[in-house]
């Protein structure tokens, strides 16, 4: 019996609108996975669109956790996962988002 939770969570990030998607398949095998999508300034932002790409980036990307049972796993265990990743995002978002240069303030002499 083939089972899914999928979990979104969408932030800012200066101007730019940042959704992540954890995808949980129920299966032969337990995994857990995390997508994320940008919404550029330039564009306006959609909520279903940055939901679909998110959740098509998670489905294509290496699984993050394997686990025995689904009962390892609830909805708060994702949520805090996902409230890990944003924190990382937020720390490095260079590592994460491909382009993005933060402003960094002149130095005074």
């Amino acid at each position: 019996m083939k089972k899914q939770k999928v979990y979104y969570h969408t932030f800012d990030l200066g101007k730019r609108k940042i959704t992540l998607c954890a995808y949980f398949h129920i299966d032969v095998v337990y995994y857990l996975g995390v997508g994320m999508s940008v919404c550029v300034p330039e564009d306006a932002y959609n909520e279903q669109r940055g939901h679909d790409m998110a959740r098509a980036k998670v489905i294509r990307n290496p699984k993050i956790m394997f686990m025995c049972s689904p009962d390892q796993v609830d909805g708060h265990v994702i949520k805090g996962i996902l409230a890990g990743v944003e924190k990382s995002i937020r720390r490095k978002p260079g590592k994460y988002i491909a382009g993005y240069k933060k402003k960094s303030k002149a130095k005074t002499a």
